[in-house]
């Protein structure tokens, strides 16, 4: 019987349509229709630094995150990054950067890492020496404004986004997963601190947008954003980010049909940048289906590569909506022909 088919496609949460694919073959009517979207996992993963410092990631908004303050004392190539513990030498806007323990202190890293001045985050070198680890950079006010939309806005997204410890007061309920520790911040003259600005009472964090930076307050349920450029000499906590790409489908076909089964080849092209955990197909007799709401859905292995799944339990006559999925820390990508 003929089968007909449309392919909708997209590389990101928009959809994009093609023209109709006429699918010739024997057995019950279907229509199978494929998409790509992509939703959040709760995979752990992790990132670790040129120290051997390791991170749990995040992902928000599309981006995934660290989820603990940046702990490193050299540049990615491995270049020192020179402590500042003087209030005196924490003045000098000298170009190789610098970072500092929060009131000087080496007991303070473990919960709130290290912070760091703007020269070190490469906001004014001459020579490019990245801080974050490869594949993975300074956040913009592009990455930080995508995780407060993430989470219902700037004005809200505090309680989410803010650690159960490392406040004196006003913790949050880390919803997101972020743990937010408030880590205070170093003034530029390399006196700790203004009144309101210590530790356990707010955290700051760079943005590589112009020397602005995020914060968050105890007092405030808002991720707020100063705008203007601060002094290059002031430390702040770094969050490293890189875009979370989820897993790339190749063509998916038609294969053997009968009244109560149907056979579909897949393939995953590129697993993004995370590996593949799971793939297969969802289906259902409404369009859309996913891993959440289907009427049967496969598992058939993991990785990149084409495979092989069967559909079962058809009842002929019927339309049914199947599409390839494929799942990595990243996100689920629901797939294309």
């Amino acid at each position: 019987m003929l089968f007909s088919g449309l392919l909708h496609h997209a590389l990101s949460p928009r959809f994009s349509a093609n023209a109709p694919i006429p699918l010739a073959a024997r057995g019950a009517l279907f229509s199978i229709l494929f998409l790509i979207s992509w939703s959040l996992p709760s995979a752990a993963q992790t990132v670790t630094d040129i120290d051997g410092n390791t991170y749990p990631t995040v992902v928000i908004g599309g981006y995934e995150w660290m989820a603990e303050n940046l702990r490193t004392g050299k540049y990615a190539d491995g270049t020192v990054i020179q402590r500042r513990n003087a209030g005196s030498s924490w003045q000098l806007t000298d170009p190789d950067g610098g970072w500092d323990w929060y009131g000087s202190n080496s007991a303070n890293e473990a919960l709130y890492g290290r912070l760091y001045e703007a020269n070190a985050i490469n906001q004014y070198r001459d020579v490019y020496l990245p801080l974050c680890p490869s594949g993975w950079q300074i956040p913009s006010n592009t990455a930080w404004q995508a995780l407060a939309d993430a989470l219902g806005g700037a004005s809200t997204a505090g309680p989410a986004l803010k650690s159960t410890e490392g406040w004196s007061s006003g913790a949050g309920t880390n919803s997101s997963g972020f743990a937010a520790t408030a880590g205070g911040r170093r003034r530029s003259t390399g006196y700790l601190f203004w009144s309101d600005s210590g530790l356990g009472t707010n955290a700051y964090f760079w943005s590589s947008t112009n020397r602005n930076y995020w914060y968050l307050q105890s007092g405030s349920d808002a991720l707020s954003h100063y705008n203007s450029s601060e002094y290059v000499s002031t430390g702040m906590s770094v969050r490293c980010v890189r875009v979370a790409i989820p897993p790339v489908l190749g063509s998916t076909t038609m294969g053997g049909v009968t009244s109560t089964t149907a056979t579909v080849h897949s393939s995953v092209a590129d697993s993004g940048t995370s590996s593949v955990s799971v793939r297969g197909v969802v289906w259902g007799t409404s369009a859309n289906p996913t891993l959440e709401s289907n009427q049967g859905s496969t598992s058939d292995g993991a990785g990149t590569g084409g495979y092989s799944s069967t559909l079962s339990g058809l009842s002929a006559g019927t339309r049914y909506y199947v599409r390839a999925y494929a799942s990595s820390f990243a996100g689920t990508t629901y797939g294309e022909e």
